[in-house]
C-alpha cells in the first residue's frame, strides 16, 4: 500500500533560493483566485501568497506544491491567461521550469479520488513546511449575517476552502445563500450533511446550483448502524450517494468507528461505500478515556485498540480501491452516548483544517477544545498565535511515529493511542459567554 506516497503527493518540497524580483513584478501577499475553462469543464486555482513573497499553489483542491517568490510571478502570470514567453519577461528563469509550471496548470486538477485535500504529509518522509493559516475551515451553521462574516474573515486569513456543518434539516436552509457567498469569494465549499432521512430530501439542488463541490455522508457501515446511531431511513445511504452523483458533486463518505460496528465496516461497510460510488471514506475513531460498561451498547472504542484497528483497515483498503482518510480521534466525554458524538461528527476534516464554532470561536484540530480566539473580534494572528496552535503544531509537525506500529497511515498525523494527539473536550462554557459580535455587512 502506497500511503507515504499517497500522503506527500499533495505538498511538493519547497524550492530552494531566493531570486530578486522587480517590485512591479511580486505577487501581492494573500489569495488570489484563479478558473480556468479546459476542454468544457472548469478548472479552480488558488495562489496563496505568505508575507515573504513565497507560496503555495492550491490545484483543484486536490493538488498542493510550494512555490518560490520567482515561481509565484510566473505561475500568477500563467493563470491569467500569458504565454509562456510573457510569464517570464523581466525574469531570470530556465526553460525546463517554466515548462513544469506549465505543465502543472494544464494537468486537469479536479474532484477524483484525492479530492478534498485533508492531511498534513508524514514528517518522515521529508521537512514539514510549517503554514501560516490552515487550508480549510470547518464552520458550524447558525445566522446568515454572522456565517457571511465568518466567510469573509476566512479568505482575509487565507482560508480558500470551507465545510459547513449543519445541525439538521433546518440548519441547511442556511446554506445555498451561504454557499454562494463563498463561491462569490472563490472558496471551495463542501457540507457535511445531516445523518437523518428525510429532513435532507432534495436539499443539496439548491447547493449545487450555488457551486456545492463536494458533501459528505455520514456511514455507520451498516444498515442497522445507520439508523441507530443517525435515526437514518432504510436506503438512505443509496440515496445520498445517488443524488450527490447526480448533481455533478464529489461524494465522501465520513464513518464513526466504535467498538460494536468495527466488524461491520470491516466485513461490508467500507466496500459498500465504494460499490455506490465513493472513492474516500474519512475515518474518525470515537474513544473512551476510561472503559466502557459491558451493558453500554454502542461502546467507544479503548485507545490501546485504535493500533489494531487502524492495521485492520489499512489491511482491507490495500485490497479494495478506496482511499480512507483518519480524522483526529474523538473523545466520548463521560456521560455522553456514542451515538450523540456520532452524530456531532469529528471536530475537523483534518490537520490542516479548524473548528469555527457559530459565535465565531476557533479550536484547533487536536488537544482541548479551547477556544483559541474569536473570529469576529480578534486578528488572525492573535488567534493562529495562542497557545492552543502552538501546541498544535509543536506536536504534529514532529515525528510521532514509533516501533509499535510502524508504517501505519495514521502515524503520519499522530499516535492513534497517544491522549495527547486526539480532540479532547473542553472546559466548560460560562452560561454568560456571549457570541462575538459580528462587524460587516454578513451575506450579500
Amino acid at each position: 500500500m502506497a500511503w507515504p506516497r499517497t500522503l506527500m503527493d499533495w505538498v511538493l518540497p519547497r524550492a530552494s533560493g531566493r531570486e530578486r524580483l522587480p517590485a512591479s513584478a511580486i505577487v501581492p501577499e494573500g489569495l488570489h483566485h484563479f478558473e480556468r475553462e479546459l476542454e468544457g469543464e472548469r478548472q479552480r486555482f488558488h495562489l496563496r501568497i505568505d508575507p515573504e513573497g513565497a507560496g503555495l499553489l492550491i490545484a483543484g483542491a486536490s493538488r498542493i506544491v510550494h512555490l518560490t517568490e520567482l515561481e509565484c510571478t510566473i505561475v500568477k502570470r500563467l493563470l491569467e491567461g500569458r504565454t509562456r514567453g510573457e510569464a517570464v519577461r523581466g525574469l531570470t528563469v530556465s526553460r525546463s521550469r517554466v515548462e513544469e509550471l506549465d505543465a502543472l496548470l494544464a494537468g486537469r486538477p479536479r474532484p477524483g479520488a484525492e479530492y478534498p485535500v485533508f492531511n498534513l504529509p508524514d514528517p518522515a518522509f521529508g521537512d514539514r513546511t510549517s503554514l501560516p493559516a490552515p487550508l480549510q475551515a470547518d464552520l458550524d451553521v447558525g445566522d446568515a449575517r454572522t456565517l457571511g462574516t465568518i466567510l469573509g474573515r476566512c479568505w482575509e486569513a487565507g482560508i480558500p476552502h470551507v465545510r459547513f456543518h449543519p445541525r439538521d434539516g433546518s440548519a441547511m436552509a442556511t446554506l445555498p445563500e451561504a454557499v454562494q457567498h463563498a463561491e462569490d469569494l472563490g472558496m471551495i465549499t463542501g457540507v457535511r450533511l445531516p445523518g437523518g432521512g428525510s429532513e435532507v430530501e432534495g436539499s443539496l439542488l439548491p447547493l449545487a446550483e450555488c457551486g456545492l463541490d463536494y458533501a459528505v455522508v455520514p456511514w455507520a457501515g451498516s444498515q442497522e448502524w445507520q439508523e441507530r446511531i443517525f435515526g437514518s431511513t432504510p436506503g438512505f445511504l443509496e440515496r445520498r450517494i445517488d443524488e450527490i452523483k447526480g448533481l455533478e458533486i464529489c461524494p465522501v463518505a465520513s464513518a464513526p468507528i466504535f467498538r460494536d460496528n468495527e466488524d461491520a465496516l470491516l466485513e461490508n461497510g467500507l466496500r459498500r461505500a465504494l460499490e455506490l460510488g465513493t472513492e474516500q471514506v474519512e475515518v474518525y475513531a470515537l474513544v473512551a478515556m476510561e472503559e466502557s460498561p459491558a451493558s453500554s451498547v454502542p461502546r467507544a472504542l479503548p485507545g490501546e485498540a485504535l493500533r489494531q484497528t487502524a492495521a485492520d483497515i489499512e489491511e482491507l483498503t490495500s485490497r479494495i480501491p478506496l482511499r480512507v482518510v483518519w480524522l483526529p480521534p474523538v473523545v466520548v466525554p463521560g456521560g455522553e452516548k456514542v451515538a450523540e458524538a456520532a452524530q456531532r461528527g469529528p471536530r475537523t476534516s483534518g490537520d490542516i483544517s479548524i473548528r469555527i464554532e457559530e459565535d465565531g470561536r476557533v479550536l484547533a484540530p487536536r488537544g482541548e477544545a479551547t477556544a483559541a480566539g474569536n473570529l469576529l473580534t480578534d486578528p488572525w494572528e492573535t488567534i493562529w498565535g495562542h497557545a492552543a496552535f502552538c501546541r498544535f503544531r509543536e506536536r504534529v509537525e514532529g515525528p510521532t511515529r514509533c516501533a509499535l506500529c510502524p508504517g501505519l497511515a495514521i502515524c503520519a498525523a499522530d499516535c492513534p493511542a497517544d491522549p495527547r494527539g486526539w480532540a479532547l473536550p473542553g472546559p466548560p462554557r460560562n452560561r454568560n459567554d456571549a457570541p462575538g459580535k459580528a462587524r460587516g455587512k454578513g451575506l450579500s
